[in-house]
């Protein structure tokens, strides 16, 4: 839970986003941003099969929200940061956040 902005719970590296990829799709999911697949593929810059599979696995640990929609005859899909996925994605920031600061007090 948070109170005031600040986690309850001591900042923590998060393994589901030390991935590169994981990392820019979270990042390109922030402040209530839902993007269309093809969108966020153009954004983190990869290829769709290896987008697809950084999704399924963000969604299956419950920092994703995915939404397919049909306009017409073309299908698409949507994808957001559910609530738990923000908040694990802001403690992950924050850990980072917290050995770079370490690292700088000790320069």
């Amino acid at each position: 839970m948070r109170k005031s902005g600040k986690s309850l719970r001591p900042p923590r590296l998060d393994d589901d986003f030390a991935a590169p990829l994981s990392f820019s799709v979270m990042s390109a999911l922030q402040g209530d941003a839902e993007l269309e697949f093809g969108t966020l593929r153009r954004i983190v810059e990869c290829e769709g099969s290896l987008l697809s599979g950084v999704i399924a696995r963000l969604a299956h640990a419950g920092h994703l929200a995915v939404r397919d929609v049909s306009f017409g005859d073309a299908p698409g899909t949507w994808v957001r940061a559910t609530p738990r996925g923000t908040d694990a994605f802001s403690d992950h920031l924050a850990a980072l956040r917290e050995i770079v600061e370490r690292r700088e007090a000790e320069v």
